[in-house]
């Protein structure tokens, strides 16, 4: 018959059992900051319901091992992975502050990590990820927004950007030449846009077409971005909330067809520098708030065929030049003050405003 334990033998066994314990669960700090992060999400979605977002097992009692989208090591029981993609509320997508993954960067047993498909908005914190230096996978794809309410969900890092929606290339170099961005903007939802989003694009020096028009982009038009884009042919920029004034690089893109910055919010005067423009057959300058005289120059735009500037604040007369325009079939001086020669009243029957 085996003795029975003394009560120090007792003491010993239940203290390295008890030290065991915390082995078989993830780290407490591990908890804590991912619950700090749900925490964080169902705030931005203004709800306590994490059941919208598969979480409900997330909570302070259980094993965060054992919690949906999280994925431990069998033996340190860290944390070595975090599915967290496409975590959103049914069909609610809301921008999310990228401060929300503070916590996470405080798991420095991550190898693998995905938050793509989350409406993540923000500068990715290169501190955060400097303590992630075990990570082998990284995903933060298709972050700010739901790409599917532009119709942007052909764009991805796989396929062929020639593929995409929106998206025009040559048939023989497969260079982008055309980019269909018009009325880009989140169903009915339409917010001001930092007009540095099109960075990027100026540097697709391939491009002649460019749509960019009621997108709600705002600010002043980059000239040093547009003298890269040589091969323009169109450009639409209207329906956005452009200021400042029409930088000279744009009266340097000489094969320019058709330019359109109506319904803006444009001033300083009209350069003289348009009639550069000489291949321009559509010129749209109406609804913004232009001032100063039509330059003399507007009349070197031979092939120009319809020309508007109505509602602005233009002053003076109407250069005569504008007579040489012979293929003109549309001119629409509307509510400006200047005065029209009689010869251009018979041409769309401008008026003047007074």
């Amino acid at each position: 018959m085996a003795e029975p334990l003394s009560m120090i033998e007792l003491l010993v066994r239940l203290s390295f059992i008890f030290l065991l314990v915390p082995c078989l669960s993830c780290p407490a700090y591990h908890k804590q900051s991912l619950l700090h992060f749900k925490s964080s999400l169902l705030t931005s979605y203004e709800t306590s319901n994490s059941t919208s977002f598969g979480l409900e097992s997330w909570d302070s009692i259980s094993d965060c091992c054992k919690w949906t989208r999280v994925v431990c090591s069998s033996h340190a029981r860290h944390i070595t992975a975090l599915h967290l993609g496409d975590l959103h509320m049914h069909d609610e997508f809301r921008p999310v502050d990228i401060r929300i993954l503070d916590p996470i960067y405080g798991i420095r047993s991550l190898r693998f990590l995905n938050i793509s498909y989350t409406g993540i908005e923000g500068e990715i914190s290169g501190e955060g990820l400097a303590n992630l230096t075990k990570l082998i996978y990284l995903d933060m794809s298709y972050e700010t927004s739901n790409s599917t309410s532009f119709g942007l969900e052909s764009w991805d890092s796989i396929f062929d950007c020639c593929k995409w929606s929106r998206v025009v290339c040559s048939s023989h170099s497969r260079d982008i030449t055309a980019l269909h961005l018009g009325d880009l903007h989140m169903h009915d939802e339409s917010r001001p846009v930092d007009i540095r989003i099109l960075d990027p694009i100026y540097g697709i020096r391939s491009l002649r077409f460019l749509n960019i028009s009621h997108t709600g982009i705002q600010g002043e038009i980059s000239g040093e971005g547009l003298a890269n884009l040589t091969k323009l042919t169109y450009l639409d920029m209207s329906q956005n909330s452009l200021n400042g004034s029409i930088p000279a690089q744009l009266f340097q893109l000489r094969f320019l067809q058709s330019l359109d910055l109506s319904d803006n919010s444009l001033k300083d005067g009209l350069s003289r520098e348009i009639g550069k423009l000489g291949n321009l057959r559509s010129l749209k300058l109406d609804r913004n708030s232009i001032d100063g005289n039509i330059p003399v120059r507007i009349g070197n735009l031979t092939r120009l065929q319809q020309f508007s500037v109505s509602r602005n604040k233009l002053l003076g007369p109407i250069p005569d030049s504008i007579l040489n325009l012979k293929g003109l079939e549309k001119l629409d001086f509307h509510w400006i003050n200047s005065t029209i020669n009689t010869e251009l009243e018979q041409i769309g029957n401008p008026s003047a405003g007074r």
